[in-house]
């Protein structure tokens, strides 16, 4: 490694994502308020406090346990969603809940983690809802909860870890152009709530 770091760590992901300007964690940083290129500093900034190896033991590197958290949390979000891989958002929200994990000594860490698990379940519940049943009035719903969920993980997350907080904002933009696609959908196609064609069939959802 460039900076003779021996351990690679959640913050060396972080600084991967946000090095690409025009890449997708800057731009959803961006999107949701944040400044990347302020975000990409302070991450530069932790970077240059990690202790530095020098001679024989340099070109040896590790995966810190952190940063072993962060992977294996993203792949289960990934694995619960459906995905085969782990995507850029996927691996944001890993950060995060690694993150608040590792914050040991928290008092609100316990409540924040509770949180995220129960906006991961309605997650969970609204893809089959929507998806599958079309139910779209109760996939609405679930939305909303989601929502409500999420707004409530990223105000714990910041009593914890102000940066574990900022990477779930991208999520919740997520959320609401998710709702206001459920939402545009139940408004083009009245009645449809329950029956629209099956798969294989011409889709009765107009956009």
């Amino acid at each position: 490694m460039n900076s003779n770091h021996q351990q690679l760590t959640p913050e060396h992901l972080l600084k991967v994502l946000l090095d690409d300007a025009n890449g997708l964690a800057a731009g959803l940083l961006r999107a949701s308020g944040a400044d990347a290129k302020a975000c990409l500093a302070q991450v530069t900034g932790a970077l240059a406090r990690l202790p530095k190896v020098e001679g024989s033991g340099a070109d040896q590197v590790y995966i810190a346990p952190e940063m072993s958290n962060v992977l294996k949390c993203a792949d289960e979000i990934a694995t619960k969603a459906g995905d085969s891989y782990v995507t850029v958002a996927r691996m944001l929200l890993g950060l995060a809940l690694a993150s608040v994990i590792n914050a040991r000594g928290s008092r609100w860490r316990a409540a924040a983690l509770i949180a995220f698990g129960l906006q991961l379940i309605v997650n969970l519940i609204w893809s089959p809802v929507f998806f599958g049943m079309h139910r779209l009035h109760i996939a609405l719903a679930l939305i909303v909860a989601m929502f409500v969920l999420t707004a409530a993980t990223i105000w714990l997350f910041a009593k914890v870890r102000s940066g574990a907080a900022l990477l779930m904002v991208p999520y919740l933009l997520w959320i609401l152009f998710a709702g206001y696609l459920n939402f545009a959908i139940i408004q083009l196609n009245p009645g449809a709530d329950g029956h629209l064609a099956p798969g294989g069939a011409a889709t009765q959802i107009t956009l």
